[in-house]
């Protein structure tokens, strides 16, 4: 109501501390046609906090930027959500975006909730399969779970012994950036022929075949040449860290 509404002054106030607040106060005299995307998600952002919400919902807010702008928005969001003490809410399907972001990660199927808790024990501690595989490119192996280990090919991989485990076929899931080449000393998890290699900044991403299947395998690129990493050399692989899940879904990880 008009009798309620805050004065212009009051007004024009609030506008210079929100500009100032989104670091965008050199273009206050901009137009929306004007302004960047990011520069209009910060402006968007900057009206709804004019309320002075308890809560705030986040949809999606960076999905149509780019990359570049999206990864120093999500750094700048953190920042003022804790400048400001808002409970904020966001809502997305980028897992970087989550894991970044969030203080705690509430991780949904269907509309089940699958698993909760901070960035590094979502990740580093999945609940079951749907979660693992939500979090980023894995590749599966089915295996066998016999005497509390994890039997793939020859290769034996230790379950955590707090489980009763069963003995029944389970699957292993095991991420790029978690393969290593074996020692001499070792009993590889796989052997495989190098079929691609992509070199991206400092990560060098290589794909190999092994039994028909897709591996994905994620090395530093001083890594990579340092094994003189070539189209057609055969690598000797096995796994820094493998999340075991039989079919009642307990899992197995390393603390």
């Amino acid at each position: 109501p008009k009798s309620e509404r805050p004065s212009k002054e009051q007004i024009r106030a609030k506008v210079e501390e929100l500009l100032k607040l989104v670091q965008l106060s050199h273009l206050a005299k901009s137009y929306p046609h004007q302004l960047s995307g990011g520069q209009r998600q910060r402006i968007a952002l900057a009206r709804a906090l004019a309320v002075e919400p308890k809560l705030l919902l986040l949809d999606e807010p960076f999905g149509a930027l780019d990359a570049k702008v999206r990864k120093e928005l999500r750094t700048w969001l953190r920042d003022i959500h804790h400048n400001l003490g808002v409970t904020s809410i966001l809502v997305t399907h980028d897992q970087e975006e989550a894991l970044e972001v969030s203080d705690e990660i509430v991780v949904m199927n269907h509309g089940k909730i699958e698993q909760t808790g901070s960035a590094e024990a979502i990740y580093r501690k999945p609940e079951n399969a749907f979660v693992t595989e939500f979090l980023g490119e894995t590749d599966a192996f089915e295996g066998r779970i016999e005497k509390g280990i994890w039997h793939y090919h020859g290769f034996e991989w230790k379950l955590d012994a707090q489980y009763k485990w069963q003995e029944q076929t389970a699957i292993g899931y095991i991420r790029p950036h978690e393969w290593q080449l074996a020692a001499e000393n070792e009993t590889p998890m796989i052997r495989a022929k190098i079929e691609k290699i992509h070199a991206v900044g400092a990560l060098t991403h290589i794909l190999v075949k092994h039994d028909k299947q897709d591996v994905h395998i994620t090395l530093a690129g001083s890594d990579a040449a340092r094994y003189q990493i070539a189209e057609g050399k055969e690598l000797k692989l096995i796994p820094k860290q493998v999340y075991v899940f039989s079919q009642n879904e307990l899992i197995e990880y390393s603390i």
